[in-house]
């Protein structure tokens, strides 16, 4: 069943993922990558830490994460020295799900901060986390990981044909139960030689 009114909302709300200034965002990916999510953050938001906690067990995705530091007290402090950090991903890690306070960074240091926050008001973001997917609609808020893969599955098989769609549905069921017929079979579901020779080296 098709919700209409959350399709009507996400066609309004829908952008253009390609115009986004992708270069002014910490990115950071997992696995193969083929997934993309773009994601709007304050270092000093809550939900936006426990977001951030729930993607790193998110496999196959890169994350472009623009910082848009707009909660007021040291947010835009705090972003600038993440960003001016000689290591940017490691930097956000620490913070928002380590609790490290990244260090101080030089006063010249420049930053895109005030141009995204700018670019969020032009999108209408009015709280963090803002997620935006690659056909452009987006979740206000945090999203639970199920809902998240969810999407993000979507967004891989969107466009295919149902045949096609169905064929590799199909053929990914009879690869996994071959796997596990076969690791039955031949000692692979022992953990301690996994089917192989002892003598084997790598």
């Amino acid at each position: 069943r098709v919700n209409l009114t959350q399709a009507r909302i996400d066609k309004l709300t829908q952008i253009d993922v390609a115009k986004l200034p992708l270069k002014d965002a910490i990115v950071w990916k997992q696995g193969t990558g083929e997934r993309k999510l773009v994601v709007f953050a304050d270092p000093n938001c809550g939900y936006c830490k426990r977001f951030e906690r729930d993607l790193n067990n998110v496999k196959d995705v890169t994350v472009y994460t623009f910082l848009y530091p707009i909660l007021g007290g040291d947010s835009p402090e705090k972003s600038k020295n993440i960003w001016c950090a000689p290591d940017r991903v490691k930097a956000w890690d620490d913070w928002m799900i380590n609790g490290k306070v990244p260090p101080a960074t030089p006063a010249n240091c420049e930053t895109p901060n005030q141009k995204i926050v700018e670019l969020g008001q032009k999108l209408k973001i009015q709280g963090t986390p803002a997620i935006f997917f690659t056909d452009g609609t987006r979740i206000p808020g945090a999203v639970d990981l199920p809902a998240l893969e969810a999407k993000l599955d979507g967004q891989v098989t969107e466009g295919l044909p149902p045949d096609v769609l169905a064929r590799s549905q199909d053929f990914g069921r009879a690869v996994a139960a071959h796997i596990l017929d076969w690791s039955r079979d031949d000692g692979g579901a022992v953990i301690e030689n996994m089917g192989f020779p002892y003598e084997y080296t790598l």
